[in-house]
């Protein structure tokens, strides 16, 4: 990739569950059985899930937690609010979203902090497109409905000046991200996960690639706004 740093926001993955949701006796029994909502496979909360799940079931005899492939973030977020489900990967942003909504979330809590973020936007070399301001009149990939990088997209690129009716949306998930930039279906992609990406190494191998940074004044606009959200420089190849 030709650029020597990409600078973006990251927001920091937490994982949600249900307040009693992880209160097991010592002396039950019987396992007591937790489904895990993570994402989409070949995405980082998938593995990440399934990385955790592994964990939680070799040291906590009790229980039993099974991970799941959702469609990420927000559906995570709200499985649980509906008690649909018993634990999930969420990104900080959706739950940032949910308090300004003022939404009851007293019946959720917060277990551990995961990783950050890292946001990707993607475009063939060669193309015109130099910042975000030039997503303008462009097919942009957002990420997949019910994702915390479609949440992403919307309070990143709203601090940066554009809405998503400045743009032709691409609701895709970071594989198909990957796929429609590769035939030229979509002007930019996104991918928002923490580096470096296989996808994107394997799809630098085939095209030529560069990420498009925010500025330093988006940035300034961004963290003013959502002070969750961090920098992060993603080093050149």
């Amino acid at each position: 990739m030709s650029r020597k740093h990409f600078r973006k926001w990251a927001t920091v993955l937490v994982i949600l569950g249900l307040a009693l949701g992880m209160t097991v006796e010592a002396s039950a029994a019987a396992k007591r059985y937790l489904s895990l909502g993570t994402g989409n496979p070949g995405g980082t909360f998938y593995f990440l899930g399934a990385g955790f799940a592994s964990v939680m079931n070799k040291y906590v005899p009790e229980v039993r937690v099974i991970a799941e492939s959702t469609a990420a973030s927000e559906e995570n977020f709200h499985l649980i609010l509906r008690k649909k489900m018993d634990l999930g990967m969420v990104a900080l942003n959706v739950v940032d979203s949910a308090v300004e909504k003022k939404m009851d979330l007293g019946m959720m809590r917060l277990i551990c902090l995961g990783h950050t973020s890292d946001r990707h936007w993607i475009v063939r070399k060669e193309s015109p497109v130099k910042s975000v301001s030039d997503f303008r009149g462009r097919r942009v990939a957002v990420g997949n409905p019910g994702s915390g990088a479609l949440v992403a997209s919307r309070t990143e690129l709203a601090a940066c000046g554009l809405t998503f009716d400045d743009f032709k949306q691409a609701y895709l998930s970071f594989s198909e991200s990957i796929t429609a930039l590769k035939d030229g279906t979509v002007d930019v992609g996104c991918v928002s996960a923490g580096y470096p990406v296989a996808s994107i190494l394997d799809l630098a191998r085939q095209i030529p690639l560069r990420l498009i940074p925010y500025s330093e004044e988006e940035m300034k606009a961004l963290i003013k706004r959502h002070p969750y959200y961090v920098k992060v420089i993603i080093p050149k190849g």
